[in-house]
């Protein structure tokens, strides 16, 4: 119910939900990171062993190749700081809303250096979801 009540509050149709999560587009049936048809599953884009929420806005097509190089590594540290610009579009969207309700959940969406290393960065992301 509070999903609903989120989503009427900033007017979002149920159509562009579908659209965003791929049922409506040509890319169904392919790797979502590297386009190839082959041995597909479902998997997370926040893996839930490492915080992230059980629910489709989390679930991706991805091949094998892709899911085990990927393995439970946050989206940032996978991709690396010199390839971020190549996440594609849709992963990135959908990581960015995961990210912002779980630093919103955990009030930490004012806080500066949340993984304490030292320095603001991409990196300070993923450290919304415990571990």
């Amino acid at each position: 119910m509070a999903t609903y009540q989120r989503y009427r509050r900033i007017s979002v149709h149920p159509l562009s939900i579908l659209h965003e999560n791929g049922l409506e587009s040509k890319g169904l049936g392919e790797c979502c990171y590297c386009g190839s048809q082959q041995n597909l599953q479902m998997d997370y884009i926040v893996p839930v062993s490492a915080g992230g929420p059980d629910r489709p806005d989390n679930l991706i097509d991805i091949c094998d190749k892709c899911r085990q190089s990927k393995g439970k590594k946050e989206l940032f540290h996978w991709f690396g700081k010199e390839r971020r610009y190549e996440i594609p579009r849709l992963i990135l969207g959908k990581y960015l809303k995961l990210v912002f309700e779980a630093h919103e959940a955990n009030g930490t969406l004012d806080s500066t250096d949340v993984n304490k290393d030292g320095k603001l960065d991409i990196f300070d992301l993923g450290a919304a979801f415990p571990k």
